[in-house]
């Protein structure tokens, strides 16, 4: 298995998909302190308490990326990064067969419905309907099934977002 992305990747994915929440930059910073990474605004960063403000978080972060002369990624390559981390974790069993297809269904949505994420529109109603209980899956898909389907999807996802790359 694919070892998981960076720490940057991982904010800067979220931050174009508009999901980073401002404790996201504050774990990020502390992250990057316990990998060896030393900067005064990444100091300061990673010494903020609630209640945060986005205001403050933005400016400590972007010092902290100069200071630290991070280049950031590509916003469509960070997010398919992030994506396929989310499916690899699904394989390796560290996150849930649903948590993987609600997540990618939903970056899926964010970016205006691009054809490799597209299995996750129906996978994501899907676990929905199962996790819910609602029985017009259950009749076509049992929650085991739904559980090898998103594991071959999130198979054929990386294979296909990596082809793309």
């Amino acid at each position: 298995m694919a070892q998981s992305i960076s720490p940057t990747t991982r904010l800067y994915a979220r931050r174009a998909l508009d999901t980073a929440l401002r404790e996201e930059y504050v774990a990020w910073a502390i992250e990057m302190l316990e990998a060896g990474r030393n900067s005064r605004n990444l100091r300061m960063l990673a010494g903020l308490g609630p209640p945060l403000s986005s205001s403050e978080v933005e400016d400590h972060f972007q010092k902290a990326i100069r200071e630290l002369e991070i280049d950031p990624p590509e916003a469509r390559s960070a997010i398919d990064d992030y994506a396929c981390d989310i499916a690899n974790r699904t394989l390796n069993g560290s996150i849930s067969p649903y948590m993987c297809a609600s997540e990618l269904d939903e970056i899926c949505h964010r970016l205006d419905y691009p054809k490799p994420y597209l299995g996750w529109v129906e996978l994501a109603e899907i676990g929905g309907d199962l996790r819910a209980e609602i029985p017009n899956w259950l009749a076509t898909m049992s929650p085991k099934k739904f559980e090898k389907e998103v594991l071959k999807e999130a198979r054929e996802f990386i294979a296909a977002v990596r082809n793309n790359a």
